[in-house]
């Protein structure tokens, strides 16, 4: 994450924030299993100061992607994204390259159990070993 500079940074922790700040107030804010926000996380991350922006429209039947810090705000900040860009500098040359894939450069992995439910997970969860299926009890099997 670190690799991807101080304005994505900045991004992901303003976005996690937004997450924190409903999950404290017991609010479900995303939908279709996580991949698009709801209405409900558009008002918290605008509090904590981001923008849904206006040139785009939500995914019909599933909600909201591509929250951001504005460009405005992101200027207003730029003496702090510099020293925070010098900081992560500093981290990585004693880190080094980042040994992890990014998840979104990972594939997911569709898998099937004995019964035929289905499920989608990262393939770094798939390896590590067996997902059994409470219903029958047979580990999932990935499908092409």
């Amino acid at each position: 994450m670190l690799e991807t500079g101080a304005e994505e940074v900045l991004t992901a922790l303003t976005h996690t924030a937004a997450h924190a700040l409903a999950a404290a107030d017991g609010v479900s804010d995303t939908s279709s299993r996580g991949s698009y926000h709801n209405r409900a996380f558009v008002a918290y991350a605008e509090k904590v100061g981001m923008e849904w922006p206006a040139e785009a429209a939500p995914v019909p039947n599933y909600g909201f992607r591509g929250m951001r810090i504005p460009t405005a705000q992101l200027t207003q900040d730029s003496a702090l994204l510099a020293e925070l860009g010098r900081a992560i500098e500093a981290v990585l040359d004693v880190l080094g390259p980042a040994s992890a894939p990014s998840r979104r450069a990972e594939t997911r992995v569709r898998a099937m159990c004995g019964c035929g439910r289905m499920m989608t997970m990262w393939e770094a969860v798939f390896a590590q070993g067996d997902v059994l299926c409470g219903r029958c009890g047979t580990p999932f099997t990935r499908q092409s």
